[in-house]
């Protein structure tokens, strides 16, 4: 295909007949496919944030609705996979700031009833009623995420492979949603051995011999980091304490931005799904 289908080129006058075109005309190579893995991570009453991966590569954090039995469009959707293709449309006011009309929508067939499932731009629960929306830092104490327009350039990219592309590539979409099994483990690794953080809600606890003693409550996650403060009587009560997302070092800071490392011969782990369909580095 020699247009390229992008949010600097599409209009509103030309954006339905597009559409129809791309629906019509893109014939998907089945080696070619762009596989997007949403895993939910955590999960209250009021909403759930996520990290999705693309082709085995961290690009976002994301929020959803929680799941509901009594709605059947304000709800997430369950677990499973999803075809997706691509969306475009003008942008309107929650999107007008950021002229990003590109966006990724859900087959209807695959999401019945529900119909219009899409990723696209929203950083707080009241912006969706039962899409996905995509940031590049999770703040979970507050359901929110920082910089959606971000994340959505950054899925734009990554389909096109560029950021600054020439032409549409003929991939198909494919997205699969879970749930962490069970919660987020970082084994830590310094001078005095082995000891395990493991999550539990907002808190992560230190396992040290089977016990768990309350260390840290979680503040942010960026695509690089977990970010936390120290619990009441601890080293790192004060201060911000900050370890690799996917793995890494542990740092500290007194005012949140001079860090250092900890300890010199520490390194982290992380356990949990997410490292199961995370391409090594």
């Amino acid at each position: 295909m020699s247009i390229l289908y992008t949010r600097r080129t599409i209009g509103r006058a030309a954006c339905a007949s597009m559409l129809a075109a791309l629906v019509k005309e893109i014939a998907y190579a089945a080696d070619d496919t762009l596989s997007l893995r949403l895993i939910r991570t955590y999960e209250t009453n009021v909403g759930i944030t996520g990290e999705l991966l693309c082709n085995g590569r961290f690009v976002a954090h994301t929020l959803e609705r929680p799941w509901s039995l009594q709605s059947d469009v304000i709800t997430s959707i369950p677990e499973g996979q999803y075809r997706v293709f691509l969306h475009y449309k003008e942008p309107d006011k929650q999107h007008k700031a950021s002229g990003i009309y590109w966006r990724m929508e859900l087959n209807w067939t695959d999401t019945k009833p529900r119909t219009a499932v899409q990723i696209h731009i929203g950083n707080t629960i009241d912006q969706t009623i039962g899409c996905i929306l995509p940031g590049l830092t999770a703040i979970n104490k507050e359901l929110r995420l920082v910089d959606s327009a971000g994340a959505v350039s950054a899925l734009e990219e990554q389909f096109y492979g560029s950021a600054n592309p020439v032409s549409t590539p003929d991939k198909s979409i494919v997205l699969n949603i879970s749930s962490l099994p069970k919660p987020t483990e970082l084994m830590v690794t310094d001078d005095a051995g082995r000891t395990v953080l493991r999550q539990d809600g907002l808190k992560w606890f230190l396992i040290v011999n089977g016990q768990g003693t309350h260390m840290y409550d979680e503040i942010k996650r960026t695509t690089r980091h977990f970010v936390f403060t120290g619990a009441p009587g601890t080293f790192a009560f004060g201060r911000q304490v900050r370890i690799g997302l996917h793995g890494g070092i542990i740092e500290i800071s007194k005012d949140g931005k001079q860090w250092r490392r900890f300890n010199p011969g520490s390194t982290v782990q992380r356990s949990d799904e997410v490292m199961k369909y995370l391409a090594p580095l």
